[in-house]
């Protein structure tokens, strides 16, 4: 005999001997929400030395599919994470046509509710899908590549699931679930490795961009609220070259990376509950190569090369409901924003004999997220807004070189890196209860801004050898 049917035969035991007749009722057992499924995937190993374009290079995931509701207090299902895209295609001797690829992620679902009717969850709800990830790279094989037409590649990475609201925990004892990341981007436009005999490569513009998937706001909650998402990262190459000997005859190279947004914080004790509010997930980094040499040597004329990172903006920190009636509840902390890296042209280890006309490399940090507003105590006053989140920081190499042997003519050398700016400070809290002494709180202080080094030429245990008209580096 089961626990619940000695427990039953019990119960209707004693009834019985108090003269009371009647069916047990029982509650029902949890049962969890049903996953959602993920969202298709695609990949693709191709030769492309034909050429691709309009739709035959455009590839989107499929999105995550939300999780189903729970009932009796189980667990909401998990939402899907999105799908991802992953290109590995290859290209040799002369190209038929142009090259471009577009790759976009799929997004991330809301997880199911803790409740299959009502308005309460009497179960947490399932966890926030992830944004998919997108990452292309086209490989040169063979000895060569020719092309008079152009190469460019977008690749965007999926984001978790976006709107306010649907993601509330209607329980006060219960936290609210976190938001979901945005997906990684990454694009590298040629890739060479492994070419121990002299390949060359013949392209006009090459251009290459990646932008990361935001984070999901966090789930508000009658008690403390779910976390922020943070922002994808993105990563972008014009050429990357490992073990290879190449020789270059290029018009443009111009490369961008962007990460992506961090997820809002959410409020916690909400409809008239006291919780803590949630962090807001950070800013994603931004790192871009415009050329970059591992172990090998790479020579030829480019007309232009351009980098450029710009890190992803933090956010706002979730709002604490009822400090009114509980001081030791906070607000959450905002977010900073993502940092951001760029390298023209990197070398490790590697011989670089290279013509062109302009350089330039800029990177911009991610805005800190604001700061939140302060609230009233009790006593009528009210409290001091809350500080804003410090900047991304942002560091812009025209060249850098290590162990390497590097000889680079240009008419312009620019390196230009801003730091994110700091977010606002919150404003100060209002006046709970209008008495002589009460006053309004301060606004808070604004965040820091991030750090700025710029580098027109870095070289560490190597030999550098420029010849330029014009050379600028410039950071703020």
């Amino acid at each position: 005999m089961s626990r619940k049917e000695r427990l039953q035969k019990a119960l209707a035991v004693s009834l019985m001997l108090t003269n009371i007749f009647c069916a047990p009722v029982w509650a029902a057992d949890p049962v969890d929400g049903t996953q959602g499924p993920d969202g298709t995937s695609i990949i693709k190993n191709e030769d492309i030395s034909g050429g691709i374009s309009g739709a035959s290079g455009e590839y989107t995931a499929g999105n995550g599919t939300p999780g189903g509701n729970a009932s009796g207090g189980g667990t909401g299902g998990k939402g899907g994470d999105g799908g991802s895209v992953t290109v590995n295609d290859t290209v040799s001797g002369t190209i038929g046509g142009a090259i471009a690829i577009t790759a976009t992620g799929g997004d991330g679902a809301l997880g199911g509710a803790g409740h299959d009717s009502g308005n309460n969850d009497e179960g947490p709800r399932g966890i926030n899908g992830d944004g998919g990830s997108s990452k292309v790279v086209i490989s040169v094989a063979g000895s060569s590549m020719t092309t008079s037409n152009d190469i460019s590649v977008t690749v965007k990475a999926g984001s978790g699931y976006q709107r306010w609201g649907d993601s509330e925990t209607r329980n006060a004892d219960i936290d609210g679930r976190d938001g979901g990341k945005g997906g990684e981007a990454a694009a590298i436009g040629l890739q060479a490795d492994n070419k121990s005999t002299l390949a060359t490569i013949t392209a006009a513009d090459i251009t290459i961009t990646a932008v990361g998937g935001d984070g999901t706001n966090g789930g508000s909650s009658y008690r403390n609220a779910g976390v922020g998402g943070a922002g994808g990262a993105a990563e972008a190459y014009g050429l990357s070259a490992a073990a290879s000997l190449l020789t270059l005859d290029i018009n443009d190279i111009k490369v961008e990376a962007t990460g992506g947004t961090g997820g809002y914080g959410s409020t916690g004790g909400s409809s008239g509950h006291v919780g803590n509010g949630s962090a807001a997930g950070a800013g994603g980094t931004a790192t871009a190569w415009g050329i970059n040499s591992i172990n090998g040597a790479v020579s030829g004329s480019i007309n232009s090369i351009t980098a450029e990172a710009t890190g992803g903006k933090g956010q706002r920190g979730g709002l604490a409901m009822g400090i009114d009636r509980d001081s030791n509840i906070k607000n959450g902390a905002s977010s900073v924003g993502g940092g951001a890296l760029v390298y023209a042209i990197s070398s490790s280890n590697s011989k670089i004999d290279l013509l062109t006309t302009d350089i330039t490399a800029k990177s911009t940090g991610g805005a800190g997220g604001a700061g939140t507003e302060g609230d009233a105590l009790g006593s009528g006053k009210g409290i001091t807004g809350y500080k804003g989140a410090a900047g991304g920081d942002a560091a812009a190499y025209g060249i850098k070189i290590a162990d390497s042997e590097t000889s680079v003519s240009a008419a312009n050398l620019l390196s230009t890196a801003t730091g994110g700016a700091g977010g606002e400070g919150g404003r100060g809290g209002s006046i709970l209860v209008d008495e002589v002494g009460n006053a309004g709180g301060d606004g808070g202080s604004g965040g820091n801004g991030g750090d700025a080094n710029a580098y027109a030429a870095y070289a560490d245990k190597g030999r550098l050898q420029l010849t330029v008209d014009t050379v600028t580096a410039a950071a703020t």
